[in-house]
């Protein structure tokens, strides 16, 4: 392996030009945590640029038209918030209560959610 490395070096300097560029590289010695601010703006500038070009694709200026084509829906779900009791028994009132027949009261669960639907 080291004679062919060897012989592209003689011909290109790639591994040369590797260890200059990437290989070798040594940090400054006043390298901190404020040098992440420079490569996170440059991230946020890159994602402002993506969205924006999907967004100006997908851009229909009448509301009309906008949310005629609508795929997704997004709706928020909720069951028995406010901790009701059920009662699954049967339906008579509890002034018609019958002794030895049992009535079921169930504390049906809290329930919260996302729903997600898609039209094709």
């Amino acid at each position: 392996m080291q004679k062919i490395m060897n012989w592209i070096d003689a011909r290109f300097p790639l591994t040369a030009l590797w260890e200059s560029q990437w290989g070798k590289y040594v940090a400054p010695k006043n390298f901190n945590f404020w040098y992440y601010f420079g490569s996170l703006a440059a991230f946020v500038l890159v994602l402002q640029i993506v969205t924006g070009i999907v967004l100006t694709m997908n851009y229909k200026p009448d509301a009309s038209v906008a949310f005629a084509r609508d795929k997704f829906q997004i709706a928020l779900v909720g069951k028995n918030l406010a901790n009701e009791v059920a009662n699954l028994g049967d339906n008579r009132s509890i002034a018609a209560e019958v002794p030895g027949r049992p009535r079921l009261f169930v504390n049906q669960p809290r329930t919260l959610g996302v729903e997600f639907r898609q039209s094709f």
